[in-house]
């Protein structure tokens, strides 16, 4: 009776070691696909940043160049805000006629003294 024990349990073993291999197979078949949909996601959010750096940079580098640009359009702004103060415009009517705010008109004229803007001010 021995000998029908041991062949009984050299079958269950070869039986749990053919589930337990199917088991394995499985977690390692698994685990190989979280291995690959992390590799992706990895890549593309590199990718992604890569992107987002290289539009930053464009980005940057287009506003300098209109930064530059409008440097010459902002002076004449300036010297016509300067044209209507010389044509006797106060700094309160020049605000209202170009819709700037009074400290930015302030800003864009000349320092003058405060007798020649009431001065200006009194003026028809």
């Amino acid at each position: 009776m021995s000998g029908r024990i041991s062949a009984t349990r050299a079958t269950a073993l070869r039986a749990a070691q053919q589930a337990k291999a199917r088991r394995d197979a499985e977690r390692l078949r698994r685990e190989a696909q979280v291995e690959s949909v992390l590799t992706d996601f990895y890549e593309e959010t590199a990718r992604a940043e890569h992107i987002r750096a290289t539009a930053r940079l464009r980005a940057e580098k287009l506003l300098a160049d209109a930064e530059v640009a409008a440097t010459a359009p902002e002076e004449q702004a300036r010297a016509a805000v300067v044209t209507l103060r010389d044509l006797g415009e106060t700094q309160h009517q020049i605000s209202e006629l170009t819709g700037l705010p009074l400290p930015e008109v302030r800003a864009l004229l000349p320092r003058q003294s405060a007798t020649s803007e009431s001065t200006t001010a009194s003026a028809p």
